[in-house]
């Protein structure tokens, strides 16, 4: 049974999830736009007769105001912020108020120092640059090493997936506001600065767009989509340049570069399953981010589209047999082990995916007696990815 930590990472890579308009990533451009006014919905402030609904897992030592809760057909929601959070960052959750109680015991909110390295814009690796064809993108101002962190930052936002449908949509628009309104003024600009693609109402825009799934938090059944805004500076690549994984227990993200990086190379994210041909990407980021994918993956010559769509459903085809990555009964071939790896080096499925081949190898090498080359493999592994970890 895999750890907490590796069941958060795989649903980074192998589920996708289609949250409102938008699925678990974040928006293709940056804009830098003078902040608009969050709406206020006075009938409904914190501190009104009707939500001061003090539950029993309201700490006034970590939550700044008395939660807002909004109850409905699919269950309560209710709103908390902190403003002290990670050194004064803060955050705004929304969620049922029984899980509350355990998400103010975890260590990011009770480890002093734990969260001191995170948050840190000044020291990123990176400038926020307008690249051509893409909107506004991140581009390294240094050499980036294979493995090095990129970034290390905490939520402003996080909605737990089932308070989404527990309240009315007005109800629910009417919290994500005022989720907004109680942070910080730095911090409400920094998420009203992120870009919407779909329209509508403005804050939901922004989440709908820019939203990751956060899995894990307060007890594996716990999915929040959480908003990351300078994670939002990256765009798209169906080849990217960095890899991320969530820690539910600090609730913090990190990015990690999945090979070196040249100063002048735009740093880049996936938003969906790279494990897709071309047609599927084209679908899923035209109808979940509204743009039409022009990495340079999907701007090869249709030649070499087709060699590159022939791989991924071989891939896919044999992943099946090799899935089982952490399971004591798994039983890779040794022949499907190294397959997988050559597809994934010509895919440049760089990171996480190609290291999860180099292991299945090195468990086949393994049980074939071969402790030499189950030990280059398994080393292999560990080498390609900061994001997990590989016992055999």
């Amino acid at each position: 049974m895999p750890s907490s930590k590796k069941m958060a990472v795989l649903l980074n890579l192998l589920s996708f999830y289609v949250l409102g308009q938008a699925a678990k990533g974040h928006g293709d451009q940056y804009q830098e736009i003078i902040p608009g006014t969050v709406e206020a919905d006075n009938s409904s402030m914190c501190g009104s007769p009707s939500s001061l609904n003090l539950t029993p897992d309201y700490d006034p030592k970590i939550w700044a105001y008395p939660p807002r809760c909004e109850h409905g057909d699919g269950g309560n929601a209710c709103l908390y912020t902190s403003n002290s959070f990670a050194g004064g960052r803060g955050i705004s959750m929304i969620m049922p108020p029984e899980i509350a109680g355990n998400v103010s015991k975890l260590p990011a909110f009770t480890e002093e120092g734990l969260l001191d390295a995170a948050n840190r814009e000044g020291d990123l690796p990176y400038d926020s640059k307008i690249i051509p064809g893409r909107g506004m993108g991140a581009v390294a101002n240094r050499a980036i090493k294979k493995g090095e962190r990129v970034t290390l930052f905490n939520p402003l936002v996080m909605i737990h997936v089932g308070s989404r449908g527990a309240a009315p949509a007005d109800k629910m628009r009417s919290m994500q506001h005022q989720a907004i309104r109680q942070l910080g003024s730095e911090q409400q600009g920094l998420f009203l600065r992120q870009h919407g693609e779909f329209g509508g109402d403005e804050v939901e825009d922004i989440i709908n767009t820019n939203s990751f799934a956060m899995g894990g938090v307060a007890g594996e059944d716990n999915t929040f989509v959480a908003i990351f805004p300078e994670v939002s500076r990256f765009n798209h690549d169906c080849r990217p340049n960095l890899e991320y994984t969530f820690d539910p227990s600090s609730l913090t993200q990190a990015t990690y570069a999945a090979r070196t990086i040249a100063p002048g190379t735009e740093l880049t994210v996936s938003y969906i399953n790279l494990i897709s041909p071309r047609s599927e990407r084209l679908y899923v980021l035209q109808g979940g981010w509204g743009f039409k994918c022009n990495c340079p993956h999907c701007s090869r010559s249709l030649e070499e589209l087709d060699i590159s769509d022939n791989y991924i459903q071989k891939f896919r085809s044999i992943w099946p047999n090799c899935g089982e990555i952490w399971s004591s009964e798994s039983s890779c071939p040794l022949d499907d082990a190294m397959e997988l790896t050559w597809l994934a080096k010509q895919e440049r499925l760089d990171g996480q995916w190609i290291a999860m081949c180099y292991f299945q190898a090195a468990k086949a090498f393994k049980r074939a007696g071969l402790d030499s080359m189950a030990s280059k493999y398994h080393q292999l592994a560990y080498d390609n990815t900061r994001i997990l970890t590989f016992e055999l």
